[in-house]
């Protein structure tokens, strides 16, 4: 899939000290910015895969953990709570 800007919408744009995204706005598939409660509060990005609980904020992901750990991605739920940007693929 090339990586070029026209295929790309950015649905949701902020600081990363808010105000957050209402997440309603979230789809399967996006790429979301966030800010990571489980790991030390940091900026974090993944693609969204689905909720495991909508009222919490609890969602399943795709992420690939950084840091230059030679590890693939992996799916792991993560608090979306705080979530900054949301960038949707374009056809």
């Amino acid at each position: 899939y090339p990586n070029l800007p026209t295929k790309r919408q950015t649905v949701f744009k902020s600081a990363n000290t808010g105000p957050y995204a209402n997440i309603n706005l979230i789809q399967p598939g996006n790429f979301l910015y966030y800010i990571n409660h489980s790991y030390k509060n940091l900026e974090h990005s993944a693609i969204f895969i689905d909720w495991l609980d909508y009222d919490n904020k609890q969602a399943l992901m795709l992420s690939y953990a950084g840091e230059n750990r030679h590890k693939p991605a992996r799916y792991f739920p993560y608090d979306l709570s705080s979530v900054f940007r949301i960038i949707r693929a374009q056809n």
